[in-house]
């Protein structure tokens, strides 16, 4: 688990066809940036797939093709599983403090 200081801004990096890390804690307030590193595309959607219900919002919305990068602030609370829509046994957790 990497930890980011309040009001800033944490990095996850897929690369390997994994979320690396994959497990961040921030907290509410705090952006975290995905960077697609792989070849293949990522998309980081909340969970449950495909409603991606779970933190409604927190949804790139469309794939992020090797080299783009995607973020979300997070504004709530809580333990927010996320998966990559594009391969959905490709999972991370964000764990958001207040």
């Amino acid at each position: 688990t990497v930890s980011a200081p309040s009001g800033r801004t944490i990095e996850v990096r897929y690369e390997g066809r994994a979320f690396v890390p994959r497990s961040v804690t921030v907290r509410v307030g705090d952006a975290v940036v995905w960077r697609n590193e792989d070849d293949g595309l990522m998309w980081p959607a909340s969970d449950d797939h495909p409603t991606h219900q779970g933190y409604p919002g927190f949804d790139a919305g469309r794939p992020v093709a090797s080299g783009g990068s995607w973020s979300f602030t997070f504004d709530r609370a809580g333990v927010w599983g996320y998966h990559n829509h594009m391969t959905q046994r490709v999972e991370g957790q964000v764990i958001v403090q207040e």
